[in-house]
């Protein structure tokens, strides 16, 4: 009977730490590379399956899911023929607890662009009043790259603008969303001390808030 009795407790004692262990498992986040098959449970704007263009009801849907924040973050964009124009930037609200790793998987609208000058932006094929999406994603050949779109609420989606490689750099997490076209670069790639080769950017380089730093592009390509 007592040997009976000290089973009976040993396995009660089991039975607790199993169920201890169970609720602490249920709090424990799986790292990321376990939680491939679900990118869109992970922090930041969720993914779109494909270009903007792959379905266009899926990302007009998705583009409906999205939360722009504001006040707008103005750049003011050399758009070549017709000079200087500002343009206002509206960050995804979500934007910048996006990892790039996760972008050079399954792309992600970052933000929504409005032309808010008086002369079309031949840059990026904006016309005063026009509005883009600045999408980041795998594309071109390149793991990561940041792209404009024309989205309407029906009819044709139309690819305005694209930039070269997008480089993620670390500095320190961000804790408001943030987006930014600029003529001059905001970071030097490769490191974090200013001193590394800054030949890779080029005119109107594209720079976003990302998880743990920002993505910036090199220049526009197209």
């Amino acid at each position: 009977m007592q040997s009976q009795g000290r089973h009976i407790r040993i396995a009660a004692k089991l039975s607790t730490i199993v169920a201890i262990a169970m609720t602490l498992g249920s709090c424990v986040q799986l790292p990321w590379s376990e939680l491939e098959s679900e990118p869109n449970g992970l922090p930041g704007t969720p993914g779109l399956e494909g270009l903007p263009t792959d379905d266009p009801a899926a990302t007009r849907a998705y583009i409906a899911r999205l939360s722009f924040s504001g006040p707008a973050k103005r750049s003011a964009v050399n758009c070549h023929t017709s000079g200087i124009v500002n343009i206002d930037i509206y960050p995804e609200a979500r934007s910048h607890l996006v990892d790039s790793y996760w972008a050079s998987r399954r792309g992600r609208i970052v933000a929504r662009l409005v032309n808010a000058g008086t002369a079309t932006c031949h840059d990026l094929h904006l016309a005063p009043g026009d509005t883009a999406y600045w999408w980041m994603g795998p594309n071109r050949g390149h793991p990561l790259t940041t792209d404009f779109w024309r989205i309407p609420s029906s009819g044709q989606i139309t690819h305005l603008a694209g930039t070269g490689p997008t480089l993620h750099h670390s500095y320190y997490p961000r804790t408001s969303p943030d987006a930014r076209i600029s003529e001059s670069p905001m970071h030097w790639p490769g490191d974090d001390d200013g001193e590394a080769e800054p030949l890779w950017f080029g005119h109107n380089s594209t720079w976003i808030a990302c998880l743990g730093g920002c993505c910036e592009s090199t220049a526009l390509a197209d």
